[in-house]
């Protein structure tokens, strides 16, 4: 039958078929990322977010302070400039405490626990992380770009250079932090998304 015309090809699908069965076999049981070394990457990012947001706090409330008191003709920009800090401060420590409880969830491993948790709501949960980390970056970026020119505050006294420091290294963490909770996000995802497969919803 070999040499007929079908030969070659129907051997070909023959050696192939049992080759993609295999490779699918092996997909469909790989494990999911483990959530709990992902909780690990989580509960070690809050702090160093927490030690970006005091920075931005505390450098806020100073810049705040000495533009109220100058004469500076652009106080009222630096006024509102420390008021952002001071803001963005407690947005990040309100992340670092979300990215904590987050971390929690991954730890207790409620895709293999047999908790009874909805894929889809775990799905949901770790789509806010991800868009958390993505913001997070984002604004870092932006605030480095501001940090890259303090001159004028640094003149008039309203800032000075170890606080301007203090600030490009807390938005450069800013963007780290963010990044590393999008990687985190994306792998819990993949865990969610190969929970999905195997309960056979599209």
């Amino acid at each position: 039958m070999w040499h007929r015309r079908f030969g070659p090809p129907l051997a070909l699908l023959l050696v192939v078929i049992p080759f993609a069965a295999i490779l699918a076999v092996v997909g469909l049981s790989a494990a999911p990322a483990d959530e709990t070394d992902v909780a690990g990457t989580l509960t070690a990012t809050a702090p160093l977010i927490d030690a970006h947001a005091n920075a931005m706090t505390t450098v806020g409330e100073r810049v705040t302070q000495a533009a109220q008191a100058s004469t500076a003709a652009d106080r009222l920009t630096w006024i509102a400039y420390g008021q952002h800090l001071i803001s963005d401060g407690k947005t990040l420590h309100d992340l670092a405490a979300q990215v904590r409880d987050d971390a929690a969830v991954a730890a207790s491993d409620p895709l293999h626990s047999g908790r009874n948790i909805p894929v889809a709501a775990l799905e949901a949960r770790w789509e806010q992380l991800k868009q958390d980390g993505q913001a997070t970056a984002e604004h870092g970026r932006v605030m480095q770009s501001i940090t890259l020119d303090m001159a004028p505050g640094i003149s008039s006294g309203i800032i000075n250079a170890a606080d301007a420091k203090t600030l490009q290294d807390a938005s450069t963490g800013m963007v780290d932090a963010g990044e590393s909770i999008v990687r985190a996000a994306n792998m819990l995802l993949g865990s969610t998304d190969q929970m999905q497969r195997w309960m056979g919803n599209p």
